[in-house]
């Protein structure tokens, strides 16, 4: 029997990947604005450019991964 994360498609897992270490940075920058030890200026608005450049490429992978596992779940059975 197969783990569950095996399942999913490659497409699916690099993109959760991506959103979620691609988020980290966004995240740990908000956190530090509102404890006051840095200004962030854009970035805290989620107009940075890493979060851009890796938000929606994460969610086109998201969604394609998910088509993509869909159809080899049904394929295989």
């Amino acid at each position: 029997m197969k783990t569950t994360w095996k399942k999913f498609h490659i497409t699916l897992k690099i993109g959760i990947l991506l959103l979620i270490f691609g988020s980290l940075p966004f995240l740990i920058v908000m956190v530090l604005d509102s404890l006051g030890l840095v200004t962030s200026g854009n970035f805290a608005l989620g107009t940075g450019p890493l979060i851009v450049l890796t938000r929606y490429p994460a969610f086109i992978l998201i969604v394609l991964g998910i088509i993509l596992t869909w159809r080899k779940a049904n394929r295989a059975t």
